[in-house]
């Protein structure tokens, strides 16, 4: 036998036998073992102790659990192979839990993909309503996922002959309705996925006509409320309402807490149910839907006050959500996106004032053109030079316009006229 193999085969014996102690000192042995392998591995039972058995503590009941001195030959035999198929048998054979042979098995190989894909799925589900996540942590939510289908996962499955014994599951509605109750999870998760089909098959017939789909938000409503008590119904609400929905997507940048989130929504979900926002076929005229925004900024501004609220505007901007991506992916300090936002802000100012300035076109250019350099300059410093390209490619339409006015090419920043 090869010295690596050797070694491997120590390392399987031990740790298995590390195991094996520790599974014996964490389960009741009559209860675990069945009443013919507890008898053959020296375990006591209900009606008395196997002569030559040591007695320790058990840890969660305060009794004791005997711990057999050797252990039986079929599960040497297997240690001592080195081959995992081998010991999932003998381990079942011995009676253990599958939940230890899967466990056990998977350290042997290194494969650890199951588990951390729960805490993966987990972490999301545990995500409160209010936290935002930004498109950098889905996208490397995603690849650790990708990562995970890709480790040692066949050996695994060919170790159990495909079937490996299970985690408790969580499914895609777990990640949706996590802040469920776990019975309830299943039930509403039918009830929206039922009337996501109705409201499919009214668009196709023509029948979804606001006050149609009113009707059918109402139906709907009833039903939740005969399944949730009122304050799983509020989290509902909290998590997945339009209102929710739309207040989420406008924070990727701003991150409040969960009393400014609910306060938000609060009034969110009144205008949004006065002004019929999100209805199909609901006419909303470009000046109306202004003054309803101006009217809820107000709101918003009430109850973070003026500095929060800056922040929350500052958080719509497609320059800054860009510039806090690039900052996130390249590691760089958080600050240099609020500066980069700031040399934005200030940039758009000092183009403006030189075009309305100039005496003529051409100067407006040459200074602009200056302008753009001096900006560019400041942005590699603030981003670095691959960070600085991504900014421009993404959330510097305002900087690439302002560049195509400073080489002569025709672009939708105009001077101003009059005044």
């Amino acid at each position: 036998m090869k010295a690596p193999t050797i070694l491997a085969c120590v390392s399987l014996v031990a740790n298995a036998a590390l195991g094996y102690l520790y599974w014996q000192r964490t389960f009741p042995a009559a209860d675990s073992l069945p009443a013919h392998r507890a008898s053959e591995a020296g375990v006591a039972t209900k009606t008395g102790q196997a002569a030559g058995a040591a007695s320790t503590p058990d840890r969660a009941a305060g009794a004791t659990t005997s711990i057999p001195p050797v252990l039986d030959a079929p599960l040497a035999a297997a240690l001592k192979s080195g081959d995992p198929k081998a010991l999932v048998a003998a381990l079942r054979h011995d009676g253990f839990p599958e939940k230890f042979i899967r466990d056990m098995v998977i350290w042997e190989l290194g494969d650890t993909t199951k588990e951390k894909r729960y805490a993966l799925l987990r972490a999301a589900i545990d995500r409160p309503f209010w936290r935002t996540e930004s498109r950098a942590e889905n996208l490397a939510w995603e690849k650790a996922l990708d990562d995970l289908d890709a480790k040692n996962l066949p050996e695994t499955k060919d170790v159990f002959s495909g079937a490996i014994p299970p985690l408790p599951q969580l499914t895609l509605a777990h990640r949706r309705l996590g802040f469920l109750p776990e019975d309830k999870i299943e039930r509403v998760a039918d009830l929206d996925n039922d009337y996501a089909a109705i409201a499919r098959n009214a668009a196709t017939s023509g029948g979804n006509n606001p006050e149609s789909l009113a009707l059918l938000e109402r139906e709907k409503r009833a039903d939740l409320a005969k399944i949730l008590t009122p304050e799983e119904l509020e989290l509902y609400d909290l998590n997945l309402s339009p209102s929710a929905l739309a207040l989420r997507r406008k924070m990727t940048a701003f991150q409040p807490t969960e009393a400014e989130f609910r306060a938000m929504y609060d009034v969110r979900s009144v205008a949004d149910a006065k002004t019929g926002a999100g209805a199909i076929g609901t006419p909303v005229s470009p000046a109306q839907r202004a003054a309803d925004q101006s009217a809820l900024n107000e709101q918003y501004r009430a109850i973070l006050g003026d500095a929060r609220f800056a922040e929350f505007q500052r958080g719509q901007d497609i320059g800054y959500r860009a510039a806090v991506e690039i900052v996130n992916h390249f590691n760089l300090p958080a600050d240099n996106a609020a500066a980069t936002y700031a040399l934005q802000q200030s940039t758009q100012q000092r183009a403006q004032a030189i075009m309305q300035a100039a005496a003529d076109p051409t100067a407006a250019r040459t200074a602009t053109q200056a302008l753009v350099n001096e900006t560019n300059a400041a942005l590699t410093k603030l981003l670095g030079a691959p960070g600085a390209d991504a900014y421009r490619q993404t959330g510097g339409i305002w900087l690439r316009a302002l560049q195509s006015f400073g080489a002569g090419v025709p672009t939708i920043v105009r001077r101003p006229t009059g005044g």
